[in-house]
């Protein structure tokens, strides 16, 4: 008895199938012959070897739009598999994943190779952030301030970002927090005798903590007249030959005469006419 065979194999893509055929020899030549079918299968998915590096994103303005990060393509992978293969990539977000400030979401890449064996999954979580200050644009216009009897004065109001919107400021921000807002006054300098000033800082800050600041002048000026304590009395002056000379006054004065805000002793007095001059009449000073 001898037996040989012979094999035919027929390709398709995803399942190769051989035909085995026995053919058996008796001693005096005789034959017969069977048949068997081998069937080949694929079904084993696609090997990726790469692994992604999380990343993160970041808003580009303050509209929230996000930098783009375009998705990898089939060409970005080393991928094995004995057919050809499909990349599907999907988004994917997660739970729990912040606010508006940080959140995550998983781009997920899915192989599949054209049996259908898959999908072999890669995922990439990707992290978005908002670091971008709020957009201010214009400013406030200076206010003035008036001290008063006690030379005290009082702030204005501080400002809401309503308030500023109102007054033509232009206020942007995605996760702006419209109740965060700081303010600040540096110290007070003097301009002149009369006017002092304050720069008074507002922090508009988002609810990511993310801030800007701005400024506005505040002046605060005295415009209280000085103000005579108690009456200055007639004076008889006597002279030679019907003329006199007009003394120095300003002392007098100045022992009745109070201000709100300057020393007696800084008040400037002006005496008309002049001390030393001479009059022959009567004469106010």
């Amino acid at each position: 008895l001898d037996v040989s065979h012979t094999e035919v194999v027929g390709e398709i893509a995803c399942t190769n199938q051989i035909t085995r055929t026995y053919t058996i020899y008796d001693l005096c030549g005789n034959n017969s012959t069977i048949d068997q079918v081998i069937n080949i299968m694929d079904t084993t998915r696609p090997a990726v070897v790469d692994v992604l590096n999380d990343t993160t994103l970041y808003y580009s303005g303050n509209d929230c739009t996000l930098e783009t990060f375009t998705p990898l393509t089939i060409n970005d992978f080393t991928v094995t598999d004995c057919n050809g293969v499909n990349l599907e990539v999907t988004h994917r977000d997660t739970t729990n994943n912040g606010t508006g400030c940080e959140w995550t979401y998983v781009r997920v890449y899915a192989f599949t190779d054209v049996c259908g064996n898959g999908p072999t999954l890669i995922e990439q979580a990707i992290t978005v952030r908002d670091t971008t200050r709020p957009h201010i644009g214009g400013g406030l216009n200076s206010v003035t301030v008036y001290r008063l009897e006690d030379c005290g004065f009082s702030y204005p109001d501080t400002l809401t970002i309503a308030d500023m919107q109102n007054s033509g400021m232009v206020i942007i921000d995605c996760n702006l927090d419209e109740n965060n807002i700081g303010v600040s006054h540096s110290d007070i300098s003097v301009v002149d005798n009369c006017i002092s000033q304050v720069t008074r800082t507002y922090t508009i800050s988002d609810e990511c903590g993310n801030s800007n600041t701005f400024t506005q002048i505040i002046n605060i000026q005295d415009t209280t007249r000085p103000v005579f304590t108690e009456e200055i009395l007639e004076q008889q002056l006597t002279g030679t030959n019907c003329a006199f000379e007009i003394p120095d006054f300003t002392d007098t004065v100045r022992a009745r005469i109070s201000d709100n805000c300057t020393a007696t002793a800084d008040i400037t007095i002006e005496q008309l006419p002049l001390a030393g001059t001479t009059a022959a009449e009567s004469q106010d000073v």
